[in-house]
Formats: structure tokens, sequence, C-alpha cells
């Protein structure tokens, strides 16, 4: 009982850094259910859908290697709390796309978030929190968050699959942008959150930051390292 309320004081760390996870998840799902879709909308040829699928994996790649630099040079909780904005705008870039430029830039600045979103989530909670085995619980638990961004998405793909035109592509997207901006606003807003971070010790390797988890190894079934 000890150990549960200790973890539930730390739930809204929780939520905060989880639902970038769920946004990490989302975002791959909700393009790559839909890709077909932008393709017969916008008239793409079967290179631009590579390039498509290719820019959001490579920036994905990159934000995570650029995650410990981020943190670094801003901040590491200004990163924590800032990085979803630009989200948003990526994600809107794609409900609002009406060609083939503004669907790559969405992509690549959703995946460049995402990326670097996870290691410093996880960073944050590694941070804030300095009992090992309540970390552990709160790490473990990102996971699940992860999972229920691949139903989300998959589930209103399904929905929406018999809408006409792109207004199921739209929809979708437009649905993990919703969570994009709730996610923005639990992290800026959090009264809690925000004395959680204030009561966390203020030192930080920011070398070790990239290393604590990237989106491709949850891709690929890496194991994280705390």
């Amino acid at each position: 009982m000890i150990k549960q309320k200790k973890v539930s004081e730390f739930r809204p760390l929780l939520i905060g850094a989880g639902l970038g996870s769920v946004l990490g998840s989302g975002v791959i799902v909700a393009l790559a259910t839909t890709i077909s879709i932008w393709q017969n909308y916008l008239s793409l040829s079967v290179s631009q859908v590579g390039i498509i699928s290719s820019v959001l994996t490579l920036s994905i790649a990159i934000g995570s290697l650029s995650a410990g630099k981020l943190a670094k040079q801003i901040g590491l909780i200004r990163a924590f709390n800032l990085l979803n904005l630009f989200f948003v705008i990526g994600g809107l870039l794609i409900v609002c796309t009406i060609n083939f430029p503004m669907l790559v830039i969405g992509a690549a600045i959703s995946g460049f978030v995402t990326g670097a979103d996870l290691p410093i989530s996880l960073t944050v909670i590694s941070k804030d929190v300095a009992d090992e085995k309540i970390r552990a619980e709160l790490v473990s638990s990102t996971q699940v968050y992860w999972t229920i961004g691949i139903l989300l998405a998959s589930i209103a793909s399904f929905i929406t699959s018999k809408l006409p035109g792109e207004l199921s592509a739209r929809i979708v997207m437009g649905l993990v942008v919703l969570v994009g901006v709730v996610t923005l606003l639990i992290r800026m807003g959090s009264k809690k959150l925000q004395l959680i971070h204030s009561s966390a010790p203020d030192s930080i390797n920011y070398d070790s930051v990239e290393k604590k988890a990237s989106v491709l190894k949850l891709l690929f079934g890496k194991e994280k390292n705390i």
C-alpha cells in the first residue's frame, strides 16, 4: 500500500510522459494506415510514397540522436514541455495537407519530435523520481501508452475507412494532434507536474539522454535502458 501511494504521487508525470509515447506510435500508425488515401488524393507516385515513409523514419532517428543536445541547449524540462508544440504544428500540416511538400514537411517535423520526446521523457522520469522501484514502474508503464497509441490510430483508421475522399486520413491524424494538444496542456499547465519537477535534483547528465531509449528501439523490439 505504501508503494502504491508513492507511485500515485507521480501519476501526473506518468501521464505527461506516457502521452508522448501515444503520440510516437500514433503518428507512425496514422501515416502507415492512411498513406494509400493520401496517395490517391494527391496522385502520388510510388517513389513519393516511399519518400514520405523514409522521411518519417529518418526524422525519428535524427530526433532520437539529437535529444541529448536539444535538452542541453534549451534545458531538459523546457524541452519536455515545448516539444509537443512543434508536434502539433507538424501534425496540423498533415491534417491540412493539400500537396506533397506539406505532407513531407509535416512528417519530418512530427517524426523529429517523437524521436526526441521518448528519451527526453524517460530522462525526466529518471531525474524526477529518486526511488528506483517506482522509477522502473513508471518507465515500464510508458510501454503501455505506446500500445495505446497503436490501438487509438488503428481503431480510428478502421472506423473512418468508409468515409469519402481523404476525410479519413485527416480525421485520424487530427485525433493524434488532439492528443498532442492535451499533452502540451498537461506538461505546461499541470501544477502538480511542475511541483514534481521543482522538487527533483537539478543535476542531469545530458550525454546520457539519448541512451535512455529511442522510438527505433521500440520499433525493433530492443530493450529500453533505464
